[in-house]
């Protein structure tokens, strides 16, 4: 899947989601329609699976070495607890926690750019994902977990993008600073379920 160099809007990024046809264990109704906190939890954990994949992909890379390495490193421990986080969260509440499986475009981990893009827009799609969840989820303390992770994320999309502009990224879009939003997009759980559909290799 080849990232586009202009500015992605944000069902791109959803369908950045389902580069590897993330196996979400999730019947016909419940992609159409996720409003129970262990749907929204499953949601978040196949999301968290992308993300542990990509970092370790990228780390393993060794693209990036100062503080940029240092910054892939700290955020696969971070995305690695969240996803751990998640699951335990997921197992409370009855439900089961499988490996999802996901395909990368070739060669994207062995070019600086394109690995930061496709990690920018992953990041994009996190944050608005756990955004669109927080009205949805009705236990105070997932909601709390799920804020706290959405402030994480966030702050792993301005990184992201302030190395974009560091490397000057022809394809980088908007007000050339790193914190270019006032207000974040939230996506419902419907999109990102919708993004997230499986499909088999």
């Amino acid at each position: 899947m080849k990232l586009n160099r202009s500015k992605l809007n944000r069902r791109h990024f959803m369908q950045l989601l389902a580069l590897g046809g993330a196996n979400l264990g999730l019947n016909p109704s419940v992609q159409a329609s996720v409003d129970t906190d262990l749907e929204i939890v499953s949601l978040a954990i196949v999301a968290e699976q992308l993300a542990v994949e990509a970092y370790t992909k990228a780390v393993a890379s060794k693209q990036f070495t100062g503080i940029l390495g240092s910054y892939f490193r700290a955020a696969l421990r971070q995305e690695d607890d969240h996803l751990k986080a998640l699951s335990k969260v997921a197992r409370s509440l009855g439900g089961t926690v499988t490996d999802s499986n996901f395909v990368f475009e070739a060669g994207v981990f062995e070019s600086p750019i394109e690995m930061l893009r496709l990690m920018n827009a992953l990041e994009d799609a996190f944050v608005g994902a756990y955004l669109g969840a927080l009205p949805l989820i009705k236990d105070k303390n997932i909601l709390s977990a799920a804020g706290a992770i959405l402030g994480v994320e966030a702050g792993h999309r301005v990184i992201l993008r302030e190395a974009r502009l560091n490397f000057r990224d022809p394809g980088i879009a908007g007000a050339r600073v790193p914190n270019d939003r006032t207000y974040e997009s939230a996506l419902t759980p419907a999109e990102a379920a919708a993004a997230l559909k499986p499909f088999r290799r």
